[in-house]
């Protein structure tokens, strides 16, 4: 860990601190814990860009955090109205915010609730909690305006030229005959996250701004270079081909070309002059190859050419429309043709309500298990039988699998936490020193790998501990952690096969149905532009959930075996090849597009 790193995660620490004081001081002791999961909602969030839906999301944390916090109070009044009051919180906090390809965003909702519920406040207190879960709706929008105003551009200017140098660097390795295929990775990578900005930059799930488009285009653009220079680079190896001093030529001329796009995108000047330089090229090389010997084209086919000069004049459809385009117009919302049924929320989520979907099944076993958690403590009345319950909606995740490997790490986290907190709380004796124990806990805990989940968890227990025994008896605390976390474990573990069972498997076959349902619709896209009826919107928002779905795939195939991941590899590949092309044909069959 660097020392910028430590400076700006201890930044990050003392603000947030910060804010849940403040957040007290105004809202009083009470609601504490709202304000520590309005700040979890507000770091989760600023990971998404929702500036062009500020509305729609407003309205969805409003409703979310008030309903909510009605649902905890009247969950105190009776058990029994509060086991469907619970049940009811907890599918829509499930339901809402699992996802099929993004990371799920149910944490911070989920917690809110059971702090809410094991944190209770009296009918005189109420009003005072209403308003603080709705200022908290309002401080997540108000962070995503203030730190996510120009996320797309932010994203543009750390991508754009992680592409365009690992691009040049390959194809200057590939005239040396150099390449080892070692950038690759680098330049899909930084390629897909370039797309998931623009994906999340839509206004209502399909419309993009101008800086999206042409953002999308030049990373299309891009790709297809780097398929096509893979190609020529095949055919240098495998046929074998000489590269004649033409071929360099033509190739040295893509690499600068390549090279000067991040800049353009932000410098007018550089692009006119990048623009001249396409302008050259083309006059260039649309001329029939009449050479030999070196003046002649060898490595690089007719076909290969072909596909240059069309990606050339793209990219310069492009740049020509950033010149022509202000700032304001720049990020302007293209709005030309009516949301396909396909993008609406409405439709998705209907899509998704059925229970061998991820949406449904998690969001179902979590509000069965928390509620039968919630039953438990209230019926028996447990003391500290929250921890029981926090256990369980730890535990109950969207895949099987991870529900157990955070088992046996939340097992493992639990007991070596409980033996820390007992020595360092037996040696120390005094109420301000626990206090100091328990904050630097929670600041050491800010710089774990979120991946170490049994890590994260020895800082949870003692913090945990800690409040509660800053006054109390420790020995019997750390017991009752210990006896909650394994009856908790042991629940999760046997809802987890027994209700709505959802594994990896299961993902992965949901996730190539998907790619393969994409890969028809933008089949169907093409025939409808050879009718000159394409939408290109349609279009883009298809390309895009490509990149995403590849990135969720491969994240998943880290469980399978090796065998099965190369040839679920070798299917995301020929596919992402596959889409480029398709998308070449798009382009072809109705020029109009283009702009």
């Amino acid at each position: 860990m660097n020392r910028k790193t430590i400076i700006s995660k201890t930044i990050l620490f003392i603000c947030i601190v910060g804010f849940i004081t403040i957040f007290m001081s105004i809202f009083s002791k009470d609601n504490t814990l709202v304000g520590v999961t309005v700040v979890t909602a507000t770091l989760m969030f600023l990971q998404r860009d929702l500036t062009h839906n500020l509305g729609r999301f407003f309205l969805v944390f409003l409703v979310i955090n008030i309903s909510q916090g009605m649902l905890a109070y009247i969950s105190q009044v009776n058990i029994w109205i509060g086991i469907p009051a619970t049940f009811v919180a907890m599918f829509i906090t499930g339901f809402m915010f699992t996802y099929n390809v993004k990371a799920p965003m149910y944490i911070a909702f989920g917690l809110q609730y059971l702090f809410m519920l094991y944190y209770p406040v009296t009918i005189d207190r109420l009003p005072l909690r209403v308003l603080s879960l709705a200022v908290g709706a309002v401080i997540i929008i108000l962070a995503q305006l203030i730190f996510n105003r120009n996320k797309l551009k932010k994203v543009s200017k750390a991508t754009l030229p992680r592409i365009t140098k690992g691009l040049s660097e390959k194809i200057d390795l590939i005239i040396k005959k150099k390449y080892k295929h070692q950038h690759d990775m680098d330049i899909i990578l930084y390629i897909k996250e370039l797309r998931k900005a623009i994906l999340d930059s839509r206004e209502a799930y399909f419309h993009t701004t101008l800086e999206g488009k042409i953002n999308l285009n030049i990373s299309i653009a891009l790709e297809r270079i780097n398929i096509l220079v893979d190609r020529i680079n095949s055919g240098i190896i495998n046929k074998p081909l000489n590269i004649t001093l033409k071929d360099r030529q033509l190739l040295t001329s893509v690499m600068e070309i390549v090279s000067q796009l991040d800049i353009c995108i932000e410098d007018k000047e550089v692009t006119h002059q990048e623009i001249e330089k396409i302008n050259a090229f083309i006059s260039t090389y649309a001329i029939p190859d009449k050479g030999d010997g070196d003046d002649k084209l060898n490595a690089i086919s007719k076909n290969h050419l072909e596909q240059i000069l069309e990606i050339m004049d793209f990219i310069r459809h492009n740049l020509e429309e950033v010149i022509n385009l202000s700032g304001e117009e720049y990020r302007k919302i293209i709005r030309k043709t009516d949301i396909p049924k396909v993008f609406r929320a409405g439709y998705v989520m209907r899509k998704n309500f059925h229970l061998k979907s991820v949406k449904l099944s998690y969001a179902l076993r979590s509000a069965v298990v928390v509620t039968l958690g919630y039953f438990i403590v209230k019926y028996f009345n447990l003391p500290e039988g929250r921890w029981l319950v926090f256990t369980l909606f730890a535990l109950i995740q969207p895949y099987m699998q991870d529900t157990e490997i955070k088992t046996w790490h939340r097992i493992k986290g639990t007991l070596v936490g409980v033996i820390v907190f007992i020595i360092l709380f037996s040696l120390v004796k005094d109420f301000t020193l626990r206090s100091v124990i328990v904050l630097l806990v929670g600041y050491i805990n800010s710089f774990l790998d979120k991946s170490g989940y049994d890590k994260q968890m020895i800082f949870i227990t003692i913090s945990a501990l800690g409040v509660a025994a800053i006054t109390g008896d420790i020995g019997a605390l750390a017991t009752e952690r210990i006896v909650y976390v394994l009856i908790g474990v042991l629940i999760a573990l046997i809802a987890n096969r027994l209700i709505l069972p959802y594994r990896v498997e299961d993902a992965l076959s949901d996730l190539l149905h998907i790619y393969s349902e994409i890969l028809d619709r933008i089949k169907m896209e093409i025939s409808l532009a050879h009718e000159g009826k394409g939408n290109i919107q349609n279009m883009r928002n298809l390309i895009m959930q490509t990149s995403l779905l590849e990135d969720k795939i491969f994240i998943i195939i880290d469980t399978e075996n090796e065998r099965s991941q190369e040839k679920i590899k070798d299917y995301i590949v020929k596919n992402r090849i596959l889409v480029n092309d398709l998308y070449d044909e798009y382009l072809a069959a109705h020029s109009a597009v283009k702009v």
